[in-house]
């Protein structure tokens, strides 16, 4: 991963926006070709393995049915972790003596490793010497960084904060799963810079469209196309992306795959979420992403209704307040037109466009000059947070229309998140019977 990190073309907005993750050459030791040393972000490692006195006990997440690891092994690690350098990987004894004698064959040979005076670098590691640094050989001039770091810091080094961590398991697929959750982190950061908002000026607050979109089952795709996970994600993002600027919309929030955005009219909110779902069934999606039973594609008569990510979206308008982001100067707005788009996210499936009655009421004599997308009325639905009920709109693009949706039955308040919860645990159940009846076989 260190490696790889030196080898992406990280974006111009994060190099020249963030001094401390800009490209930094040094010259090799024989002071004549020029060594990259830092570009882009820094990551720092910790790698911990179980002993004979820490345990690491083993929790499957009844809803999500992700493995939670926790005891004195984790605990030991999250320590190693806050003394450990940014692009720094540093590792325990436990790890060091496991892999002492393959050292020769890692990187073919091109591999540092030197064991690091805890007392000297920070507080945090007294009680768990020894330590171990290692670093690609080709990146052994950090060591000089790492040093006047130390100088400076003394023995109060300490990095807090979130971050991923890597950690390697004895189990292949676990530690490649915790590798791709690293890489789609690192990249996800990268994406994120370039945002769209400085393409497009805030929207003004006084009658606004929210369109809230969100990926169908992204916890299901994104754990169970392992391989294609970072491509998948940044697709979405840069088709999403795309679109706002097409459309002239704003990119107010971004929490995973859920966005948060803002346009100045309604026709251009629903001329974006039809051409939206559109794009996302024209990409051509890797074959694993394909081959998944919520990406899967569908045909009637000839006629394309799914294919690739489905995308839930909710839209609602009204007036918007509106509060500036400290750290990317952001426009976040929030109020009664982003409740009201919440609460019907909440009830929208994978694959389709949901609007309350006044948004319809606006457009409903200019869906010919939209696309002449394919209307259904819900009826009245009780929203979560609501005391009455709405009546609701479903939108899905003319060449989609024969969509299916198997929805709850009316008078059943189940609201998607549960529903979708339900479906996921079963799903687990599926797949630790099928997991157990290979390690029978």
């Amino acid at each position: 991963i260190q490696e790889e990190l030196m080898r992406q073309v990280w974006p111009d907005t994060l190099t020249s926006t963030f001094e401390d993750l800009a490209i930094v050459t040094a010259y090799n030791e024989d002071m004549q070709d020029p060594e990259t040393l830092w570009n882009g972000p820094k990551v720092r490692m910790a790698v911990h393995m179980k002993e004979v006195e820490t345990d690491c006990a083993l929790k499957i997440d009844d809803e999500t049915q992700e493995p939670k690891y926790s005891g004195a092994m984790i605990y030991k690690l999250q320590t190693i972790w806050r003394g450990a350098h940014p692009g720094e990987i540093l590792m325990s004894r436990a790890v060091y003596s496991g892999i002492r004698s393959d050292l020769a064959m890692m990187g073919d040979g091109n591999v540092y490793t030197e064991e690091i005076d805890t007392a000297r670098r920070s507080r945090v590691l007294e009680g768990v010497s020894p330590l171990y640094q290692m670093l690609p050989e080709s990146l052994t001039g950090r060591l000089d960084d790492f040093q006047l770091i130390e100088e400076a810091q003394g023995p109060n080094l300490q990095h807090e904060g979130q971050s991923q961590l890597a950690v390697a398991w004895a189990d292949e697929q676990q530690f490649y799963r915790t590798q791709v959750e690293v890489v789609k982190q690192l990249n996800k950061i990268a994406v994120d810079l370039q945002l769209s908002v400085a393409q497009v000026p805030p929207p003004d607050t006084e009658h606004a469209t929210v369109v809230i979109v969100d990926m169908g089952h992204n916890q299901q795709v994104l754990q169970y196309a392992r391989e294609s996970a970072v491509e998948l994600f940044t697709a979405y993002c840069a088709l999403l992306r795309q679109a706002l600027v097409d459309y002239e919309g704003y990119e107010s929030v971004n929490d995973g795959t859920q966005f948060v955005c803002v346009f100045p009219t309604i026709p251009r909110a629903i001329e974006f979420g039809l051409a939206l779902q559109g794009h996302m069934q024209r990409h051509d999606w890797p074959e694993d992403v394909i081959n998944l039973k919520w990406c899967q594609t569908e045909l009637e008569q000839g006629r394309l209704l799914f294919r690739g990510p489905r995308l839930r979206m909710s839209m609602a308008a009204g007036h918007l307040l509106c509060t500036r982001y400290p750290t990317h100067s952001q426009q976040v707005y929030y109020g009664t037109a982003v409740n009201r788009a919440k609460a019907l996210h909440a009830i929208t499936q994978p694959g389709e466009l949901l609007l309350t009655d006044e948004l319809f009421q606006e457009v409903k004599h200019s869906l010919a000059d939209l696309g002449d997308p394919v209307l259904e009325d819900l009826g009245e639905r009780l929203l979560p947070g609501e005391h009455k009920k709405e009546r609701c709109y479903c939108l899905v693009p003319e060449a989609s229309s024969g969509r299916i949706f198997h929805r709850p039955a009316e008078g059943d308040f189940v609201i998607y998140e549960w529903w979708a919860k339900a479906e996921t645990k079963r799903w687990g159940e599926q797949e630790k019977r099928r997991r157990k009846a290979l390690r029978e076989k």
